[in-house]
């Protein structure tokens, strides 16, 4: 059996194949490979297990603030766009030319503003094809009941304290 800075080395090896990208496969592999005892694999994969979880849950961060950061410059620039748009109607222009840039008013196409969506004739509604309620349907075969193309299934997942 290996010694503890060994393993040690050895599951920090592990780790970093992990962010390097490396298959489930080749990480099984490597893990097997490692001759630990089984209290110590276990110690050390349940660590790899937290340790990649907090980079999900800091990547899960990350992409919100950047998506918060977007939101923020695409209404700047709206904004900014408005502000164009207001200075030519103040001045009574359609556009404006200067030496590197061209702006002007277009008119949009067409869209539709709903006043009153009770008085919109039947024609301009969609019916939707109908959706599985399965809530109702797992509640029924958990009560024993027989429902034909359905049946329960039982799974297993392991949980990590």
């Amino acid at each position: 059996m290996s010694n503890l800075f060994e393993l040690s080395t050895k599951f920090a090896e592990l780790l970093n194949m992990v962010d390097e990208g490396y298959s489930i496969e080749e990480l099984q592999d490597t893990l097997d490979s490692i001759q630990a005892d089984m209290d110590t694999k276990v110690d050390n994969t349940v660590g790899l297990i937290r340790s990649v979880e907090a980079d999900v849950e800091t990547i899960d961060k990350e992409v919100k603030r950047l998506q918060e950061l977007k939101r923020s410059k695409v209404n700047f620039v709206d904004r900014l766009k408005m502000y164009l748009q207001d200075a030519l109607e103040v001045q009574d222009m359609k556009n404006y030319r200067t030496s590197t840039n061209y702006i002007y008013k277009r008119k949009n196409a067409p869209s539709k503003d709903i006043v009153d969506e009770t008085k919109i004739p039947s024609e301009y509604w969609v019916s939707q094809a109908p959706k599985l309620n399965t809530k109702q349907l797992v509640d029924d075969l958990k009560a024993g009941k027989d429902i034909p193309g359905a049946q329960l299934k039982q799974t297993v997942s392991l949980v990590v304290k």
